[in-house]
């Protein structure tokens, strides 16, 4: 590793949202061959990671009291249950928001209580009265980097055939983050879902094909037939109303 731009490698790793994979390997090989400057890059940018991480986990914990509370039921997908999933660790895997996806039904006191925690929504109250239904619901946090989406079966209205929201609560199960069980997706659910939303952005980021190769090499337990089954549960395209994370 001689001849390797290390600082023009530590940028794509970070470009392609890796870089707490490439840290990781790293750390395997003793950091050996690394420089000096770049270990402390490193080093800088993955204590950045983590504290985001352990932000928005403190964050994903008071949404779920609250939506616990208002018998709100949702499921975690994608972002840090996609690193649990293929590294062990949900602060491995980069992502910028939290996406949580509920039944349309309860969209409305959702949105509600992210507004009483001091979010902001993209889409306003009387767009959601007026049965507007937008890619996804945006909700940010003022002077923060915190971002949560909430998605539903009508958000997908995209694909060729209506997500049957319904079988997917079925499957659901919890996953530990932080000590604590999180709703989530089954793992065939959370593989298909993972696959579909690379497929979309035509896997340009590094980030979505290692996920995948990680989730099935960490998995042998993968029940192949249920993720076929699960294909249709979602679409059978590649189309996808999900934003990028």
């Amino acid at each position: 590793m001689g001849n390797l731009d290390w600082n023009l490698a530590l940028e794509l790793a970070e470009e392609h949202s890796v870089l707490g994979v490439v840290a990781a390997r790293l750390k395997e090989k003793g950091y050996g061959g690394i420089p000096a400057d770049a270990w402390e890059k490193l080093q800088s940018s993955m204590r950045t990671q983590h504290l985001f991480s352990l932000s928005m986990t403190a964050e994903l914990f008071r949404i779920l009291d609250a939506f616990g509370q208002a018998s709100i039921e949702t499921l975690l997908v994608k972002g840090p249950i996609a690193s649990f999933l293929a590294y062990g660790d949900p602060a491995v895997r980069s992502y910028v928001d939290l996406d949580l996806l509920v039944r349309d039904a309860a969209i409305l006191p959702a949105c509600r209580i992210l507004t009483a925690l001091g979010f902001e929504a993209d889409v306003p109250e009387s767009a959601i009265l007026a049965g507007k239904i937008p890619g996804e619901y945006l909700f940010k946090r003022a002077g923060a980097q915190q971002l949560v989406e909430l998605h539903t079966e009508k958000t997908f209205r995209y694909y060729p055939r209506s997500m049957r929201i319904e079988d997917l609560y079925a499957r659901k199960r919890h996953t530990p983050l932080e000590g604590r069980g999180v709703p989530a997706l089954s793992l065939e659910d959370e593989l298909v879902l993972n696959c579909i939303h690379g497929a979309k952005h035509f896997w340009e980021r590094l980030m979505w094909p290692a996920d995948i190769a990680a989730i099935v090499a960490r998995h042998p337990e993968i029940a192949w037939e249920r993720v076929r089954q699960a294909g249709g549960t979602w679409a059978r395209s590649g189309c996808c109303t999900w934003a990028c994370c």
